[in-house]
């Protein structure tokens, strides 16, 4: 099952190399720890990415810039799948994923900007990603069901499936 989510992502998410330069500019200057996690993540695919690294500094999706912030999505993503709710992801990326009720603050400009820069098959694969956390893990589904509603249970409708 995750090694057919991993392929999906793969898909639909291709593993090109990552400019980390500019990383943290639009909303990171308070970031402490930007420069190494760009060096973390500077000529690397997702797939060639520290797992256990990213995985303990998802703090970091806050922060990045919506052209990294979608390079390393795919990694996040399949560490929600492989980690599970006990690991850190889930806490930074489930409510990143989760459509504010402003679209006119900064995080609803933010989730705007980043759906919108999603192609179908990416958008198709988040929506994959947080159905498959939710049922996997029942007891602990509430934000991803909430990030769910909140917009990207409108994808299949929208885009006709795959």
């Amino acid at each position: 099952m995750v090694t057919e989510f991993r392929e999906e992502l793969g898909r639909a998410f291709p593993a090109t190399t990552i400019d980390a330069a500019g990383a943290f500019d639009e909303r990171g200057g308070t970031y402490p720890d930007a420069d190494e996690y760009e060096s973390q993540i500077a000529g690397k695919t997702w797939l060639q990415l520290d797992q256990e690294y990213i995985a303990r500094r998802s703090d970091a999706l806050s922060f990045l810039s919506t052209d990294q912030l979608i390079a390393v999505l795919p990694a996040y993503l399949d560490l929600l799948l492989a980690l599970g709710p006990l690991s850190p992801v889930p806490e930074t990326l489930l409510p990143l994923l989760t459509r504010p009720s402003s679209d006119q603050s900064s995080a609803g400009k933010r989730f705007g900007d980043l759906s919108r820069r999603l192609t179908e098959p990416q958008r198709h694969a988040v929506t994959a990603a947080l159905r498959r956390f939710a049922a996997d893990h029942p007891r602990y589904a509430e934000p991803a069901q909430r990030a769910l509603e909140s917009f990207w249970n409108t994808i299949e409708s929208e885009g006709g499936g795959r």
